[in-house]
Order: C-alpha cells, then sequence, then structure tokens
C-alpha cells in the first residue's frame, strides 16, 4: 500500500509572504536609490538573499514523497525517481533540535532525498521507513541518529498543533479588538489602543517563545520508533499557552477599560 506525504500548508503560505517580502523590498530599493539613500543598498542586499529562499520553499511546496512497500519515490516538478530499501546506502541525520534538522537518503546509484522536518506526518513516515529498514535488515542504516530525529520529528508535530491552537486564540481576539477599534470614535484613542494591542501581542509572542523552548524536549520521550498507534502529546505546553494567553489578554482589557472609562 503506497502512502504519499506532503509539507504542510503553512510553507506554502510561508512561500507567497516571502515573494511579497521581495517585492517589497524591490521597491524600497529603487525609491531610496531614486533618493540617493545609502540604505538601499541594505534594501538590495535582502532582495537578493530571499532569492534562494523562494527558491527553496517554492521545491518544498510541490514536493511529494511516497512509500511503497518496496521503495520510497521522490517527486518535485519534473524530478521523478526511486529508491529501492534495499539501494539505500546512508541516511544523514541533521539535527538541529529546537530549530530545525533534516535527513538525506542516499542510494547506491547517487539519487538522493532531502526530507525536512517541515514534512507533513513526518512522525508516521520515519515509523514506517525505520520498519521497512527493519525488515530487510539494514540495521546499520535504521540507527540510534534517525530514532534521535524521529523524537525530533514527534515532538515537531506537537508544536506545530499548539502553534495552531494559539494562533486560533489570537486571530479571535484580533477580530474583537479591531471591532472595538472601528466603534472607537475618538482617534486619539484608538491609536493608543492599537499601540497597547501591538504591545499586547508583542508579550504574547515572546511568552510562546519562551514557553516553546522550555517544554521542546524530545529527549524527555520514552517512545518506540516502530509502533504505528498515534503518539499523544504528554506535555503541559498546550495548558501553559493556553493560561498564559488568557491572563495576557484579561490583562489588557483591564487596561483598556481603566483607559477609556
Amino acid at each position: 500500500m503506497e502512502k504519499t506525504y506532503m509539507y504542510r500548508k503553512s510553507i506554502l503560505a510561508f512561500k507567497y509572504f516571502i515573494i511579497l517580502v521581495f517585492f517589497v523590498l524591490v521597491v524600497l530599493t529603487i525609491l531610496n536609490f531614486q533618493r540617493l539613500q545609502n540604505i538601499s543598498y541594505l534594501y538590495l542586499v535582502l532582495a537578493i538573499f530571499s532569492i534562494p529562499i523562494i527558491y527553496y520553499v517554492s521545491q518544498l511546496s510541490v514536493t511529494k514523497i511516497a512509500l511503497t512497500p518496496e521503495s520510497i519515490r521522490y517527486q518535485c516538478y519534473k524530478k521523478d525517481y526511486v529508491i529501492n530499501f534495499k539501494q539505500i546506502t546512508k541516511i544523514d541525520v541533521k539535527s538541529l533540535d529546537k530549530f530545525s534538522a533534516y535527513i538525506n537518503i542516499h542510494s547506491n546509484d547517487g539519487k538522493q532525498i532531502f526530507i525536512s522536518i517541515r514534512l507533513n506526518q513526518l512522525d508516521d513516515f520515519l515509523r514506517r521507513l525505520y520498519q521497512k529498514l527493519l525488515d530487510i535488515n539494514h540495521k546499520e542504516i535504521a540507527n540510534k541518529n534517525l530514532f534521535s530525529f524521529y523524537k525530533i520529528a514527534v515532538e515537531a508535530s506537537f508544536q506545530f498543533e499548539r502553534l495552531k491552537k494559539i494562533i486560533t486564540y489570537y486571530m479571535f481576539y484580533l477580530i474583537l479588538n479591531i471591532v472595538y477599534l472601528i466603534l472607537e470614535r475618538n482617534t486619539e484613542h484608538a491609536s493608543i489602543l492599537f499601540t497597547m494591542f501591538f504591545i499586547y501581542l508583542l508579550l504574547s509572542f515572546l511568552a510562546y517563545i519562551i514557553i516553546e523552548l522550555v517544554y521542546f524536549s524530545p529527549k524527555v520521550h520514552t517512545i518506540a520508533i516502530n509502533q504505528f498507534e498515534k503518539i499523544v502529546d504528554k506535555s503541559k505546553a498546550s495548558n501553559i499557552l493556553f493560561y498564559v494567553w488568557a491572563g495576557l489578554s484579561l490583562i489588557h482589557i483591564l487596561h483598556i477599560f481603566i483607559f477609556t472609562v
């Protein structure tokens, strides 16, 4: 039975965001060149630097990786090739722990498959790959490094689910604030309230990063890579994120009430 994996939809959204940033930087470069401003060179460098990022993200957004009973199939633009499990000679595991990680699968005919930790259902892919390697007695390739990468992939999937929850909270709260600012007829008050909301978002974002850095710890998980049941996030991060968000929101609401009354 074949199963196909693709990168998360957030990759596509990030791609369009980077493209938008690129065009903004180009416009800023042109405008500042006309005014003979030195900062135009900075905008130009940033615009050039964003081009390989756009190319890399564009590749990820259309990549498909399929597991068949006998092989791995890689599809990206016009690239379409297959690596049989028995052809795999090495799997490079590059782990940057909390920030990023990837694996590079090598075959005996020179083909390579690059897989970033941003692949959707990566933990499921790795479980199946690991079991296939064990089935054909490729124990030297199904090693501890691959298991460590698997644990990071599991924790990254939990982190992504927590991020989706916190974004849902903030979008709901953002809509409420926009409605309130529209109803606020005092222009001066509206400007100050907007500044307060910006500070609230900044503090909330910093709190989110700190909590994730504290609880993003794949080394604490005692999991088996060959198990196929869904692993549940048992960390306290989701509850703590909600309580912090609720606490900061309450403080923000109180500030608005004190300011406007």
